[in-house]
């Protein structure tokens, strides 16, 4: 992770987060346990690097402003899972369990391959 810039960590990590969530939904309805593991410790690994970039971008963006940095850094983590699991229960019963991983990751894994490549137009 640290080998790379943080819009490469950020986006890696957005497209595997987002392909084990398409893989939770195509999955849910013949996971097992083991399965559900691997989907998850995939899942985590992508928010681990996708977190680890956003920290750092924030740090090199926000080099003058230290304490705002780390405080806005905090404060996105904890948010994100909030709104997520509330978005979530709010279109659980409209589009059911499936569909929301498989939707959603898609847009997760498009948002980060659209990162990546406007990194890479940018340098």
């Amino acid at each position: 992770i640290g080998k790379f810039k943080s819009e490469t960590n950020l986006s890696v990590g957005a497209q595997i987060a987002g392909l084990f969530s398409v893989a939770l939904g195509v999955l849910s309805g013949v996971l097992n346990s083991f399965l559900m593991f691997i989907v998850m410790m995939g899942q985590n690994i992508g928010g681990l690097i996708s977190g680890s970039g956003r920290s750092g971008l924030l740090a090199t963006r926000l080099k003058k402003y230290p304490r705002e940095s780390a405080a806005t850094d905090t404060i996105f983590s904890p948010f994100a899972t909030a709104f997520g699991a509330l978005f979530g229960g709010l279109i659980i019963s409209a589009l059911g369990y499936p569909a929301i991983f498989i939707g959603l990751g898609l847009l997760i894994l498009v948002f980060g391959l659209a990162g990546r490549k406007i990194s890479v137009q940018r340098h």
